[in-house]
């Protein structure tokens, strides 16, 4: 349950940017609304189906109809992104950029396209079917580590062997390069590796412990599954064995090795940047609908703030191609009524909250 009065514009924004459907008003007086909604956990720790290898997005797609049925809103789902063995349940994440599209290490057990939950036209057919059936999709992510840096047999090119801050955990294996459109898997060598151009490359100074922060144990900083992520902004620098210039020649094809400079907080921004990319190659959140709230300071009210506020949010809304845009307002707030209704939006009493509710049809 969210009180309107209690959350900051910005994170009303980013609740819209992430498709999320919080319970807000737009009542500046503290009215509250709320919702009860049924959250069904699409997994269990080793799931699988030996109906479904590797497809798990089908067999939940199978599912859709019959979880709606029993009164189920919204769907949990496990990490989709390629982990270092399709054994793994997702909680041991190598490429975040990689949703089952991309031919690259799957662990011990393959060189795979697919992830355990399939390959990237089953993920958002799932997410698709479930959206089409009036349910949410919660993505689980890991974002806390990363795990087996290499090529798949050996881990070949993974390790950076500075030795005070690279080996000092996980074998120095902190090295991460990742197959992409323009440099695929070739012959799996360790120039082959170092010359991959994926999004996201990592280094050892990107995890603990690094030339910053000598941090080793405790939560935050023990390598538990895997190198431990560093997201301080004096986290960052390059790997010291990969070369910073220079090619490599692989069989018939020659690359450029992947080393660049890194900048003050790597790690943050990239990981910022792929949750905006995740949300919008997938879809994942709520269904198309997004609510929204403004809320004004009484010393700055009739000064038109609101307006802005509001056409901005429909503009961010038009933009993240959502289909209905909505909001409870009291209905004795005839001033943010006005407003909705100069955006667009039509007005209705809602008998059973006993709030006008706003609604903006953007498609």
């Amino acid at each position: 349950m969210f009180k309107a009065n209690s959350l900051p514009r910005t994170f009303l924004v980013v609740l819209l940017l992430l498709g999320l459907s919080p319970s807000v008003t737009s009542d500046l007086h503290a009215q509250t609304t709320k919702v009860k909604k049924v959250l069904f956990q699409g997994f269990w720790w080793d799931y699988k189906n030996d109906n479904f290898p590797s497809r798990w997005s089908n067999y939940l797609t199978e599912l859709t109809p019959r979880l709606r049925a029993i009164g189920i809103d919204a769907v949990w789902i496990p990490p989709s992104y390629k982990n270092g063995f399709t054994g793994s349940v997702g909680y041991s994440p190598f490429d975040q950029y990689d949703l089952g599209d991309k031919y690259q290490k799957g662990g011990s057990d393959s060189i795979t396209v697919r992830t355990r939950m399939g390959n990237k036209d089953e993920l958002l057919r799932m997410i698709a079917v479930m959206h089409a059936n009036g349910m949410e999709v919660l993505q689980d992510v890991v974002l806390n580590h990363v795990d087996q840096a290499g090529v798949n047999a050996g881990g070949i090119g993974g390790q950076d062997p500075e030795p005070t801050y690279s080996m000092y955990n996980a074998s120095g294996y902190k090295n991460f390069r990742y197959v992409s459109y323009a440099t695929p898997m070739l012959d799996e060598s360790q120039n082959d590796y170092w010359t991959r151009g994926g999004r996201w490359p990592k280094n050892y100074a990107n995890f603990y412990p690094y030339p910053g922060n000598f941090c080793t144990t405790g939560d935050i900083c023990s390598p538990f599954f895997g190198p431990d992520i560093a997201f301080e902004d004096n986290a960052f620098g390059q790997s010291t064995n990969i070369p910073t210039s220079g090619s490599a020649t692989i069989g018939a094809v020659t690359r450029a090795y992947v080393n660049p400079a890194q900048t003050t907080r790597h790690m943050r921004n990239n990981a910022r940047n792929w949750i905006m990319w995740l949300k919008r190659q997938t879809g994942v959140g709520a269904t198309r609908e997004a609510e929204w709230a403004v809320l004004v300071a009484d010393k700055y009210q009739r000064h038109g703030l609101g307006q802005e506020l509001l056409r901005r949010l429909v503009q961010i809304a038009r933009d993240e191609k959502l289909e209905l845009f909505v909001a409870d307002i009291h209905p004795e707030n005839r001033a943010m009524q006005k407003v909705a209704e100069r955006e667009g939006f039509t007005l209705r009493m809602d008998a059973e909250t006993e709030l006008m509710k706003a609604e903006l049809k953007l498609v």
